[in-house]
C-alpha cells in the first residue's frame, strides 16, 4: 500500500521542505565525469588517475578517505582507506562498471551494466545477473547486512544474499513506462527498505523506506538531470543533480556554489 500511495503522490504533488524543516548539513565528496573530486566539509584526498572513465566514489563511514572506480573496474584508494587491488584492471569486461558500494563486511562491491558483480577486499560475492538477459541495464548497487541489491533502469530490483526483495517498479506497475530511467538505489539503515531515484527526480519507496516527496508535479518534466540521493536515516533525503543542484525533502539544505558534471557522490546528511 505504501508503494502504491507513493506512486500516486509522484504524479500529483511535489514534496518539498517546509520552513519548519530542520537545516541539514552535507559533508563528503562529489565525483565529476572528468575524474576530479570536489570536497565539502572534508579534506580533498585526490582525483581519479587510473584506467578508464571514473564512474563511482565510495567512502567507508569509519574512515577518512574514499575509493574511486572506473568503468573498466580500476580502483583508486585515497586517504586512510585500505589499498584494494582490483582483479579487473587490464581485463576486457563484457559491459562497463556503472556503480560501487561498500558492504557491511568491508571491502568494495562493483556492479556492471549487465548485472555482473565483483567483490574486492573483504566483500563477499553473493551472486550476480551476468548470465541473465535483462530488459534494461543495471544502473546501481546498494548493500544490506549480508547481501546487496541491484537496480535496473526500468526499476527492476534484484536481491542477493540476505538482502530481502521488497518490491520493484515492474511488479508494482506492470506495463507502465517510466518518464525517466532509474539511476540510483539507496538502502535504509536497517537493510529492510530502499529508495529508487529516477533521472527526473521521481522517488519510489519500498519496505521501511518512507516516501517524503519527489520532484515531478503532474505532467511537468524536471529540467534537472538528477543523479544521486543522500539520506539521513529514514528522516530526510536530498537529491543531487548533475550540476550539483540540491533538492531537500523534510530537510533544508543550501547550495554548493559549484558546477560540474556529477557522476556520483559520497555524502553524509546530518540533521540537528
Amino acid at each position: 500500500m505504501g508503494v502504491l500511495l507513493a506512486l500516486m503522490l509522484l504524479v500529483v504533488s511535489v514534496g518539498v521542505a517546509s520552513a519548519e524543516s530542520p537545516n541539514g548539513t552535507l559533508s563528503g565528496w562529489v565525483l565529476r565525469s572528468d575524474g576530479t573530486v570536489e570536497a565539502l566539509g572534508q579534506a580533498h584526498m585526490g582525483n581519479f588517475e587510473g584506467q578508464g572513465r571514473a564512474v563511482a566514489i565510495a567512502a567507508p563511514a569509519d574512515q577518512l578517505g574514499y575509493y574511486l572506480v572506473s568503468d573498466t573496474g580500476d580502483v583508486g584508494s585515497h586517504g586512510t582507506v585500505a589499498e584494494l587491488a582490483s582483479p579487473l584492471t587490464g581485463m576486457s569486461l563484457a559491459q562497463p562498471v556503472v556503480d560501487a558500494t561498500i558492504p557491511t563486511d568491508g571491502g568494495l562491491l562493483l556492479a556492471a551494466r549487465d548485472g555482473g558483480v565483483f567483490a574486492l577486499g573483504g566483500a563477499r560475492f553473493r551472486g550476480s545477473l551476468g548470465s541473465i538477459e535483462l530488459d534494461q541495464p543495471v544502473t546501481g548497487i546498494a548493500a544490506a547486512p549480508g547481501g546487496y541489491w541491484l537496480v535496473a533502469a526500468d526499476g527492476g530490483v534484484f536481491a542477493f544474499g540476505d538482502a530481502p526483495f521488497l518490491g520493484s517498479l515492474p511488479a508494482v506497475a506492470p506495463g507502465v513506462t517510466l518518464a525517466a530511467p532509474i539511476v540510483d538505489i539507496v538502502a535504509t539503515p536497517s537493510g529492510k527498505g530502499y529508495w529508487l531515484l529516477g533521472a527526473d527526480g521521481g522517488v519510489f519507496a519500498f519496505g521501511d523506506a518512507p516516501f517524503l516527496g519527489s520532484i515531478p508535479a503532474g505532467n511537468a518534466p524536471s529540467q534537472i538531470d538528477w543523479r544521486r540521493m543522500v539520506a539521513s536515516g529514514t528522516n530526510a533525503y536530498v537529491l543531487v543533480g548533475s550540476d550539483l543542484e540540491l533538492a531537500g525533502f523534510n530537510v533544508l539544505v543550501g547550495t554548493f556554489g559549484l558546477t560540474g558534471d556529477v557522476v556520483d557522490v559520497a555524502y553524509e546528511l546530518s540533521l540537528p
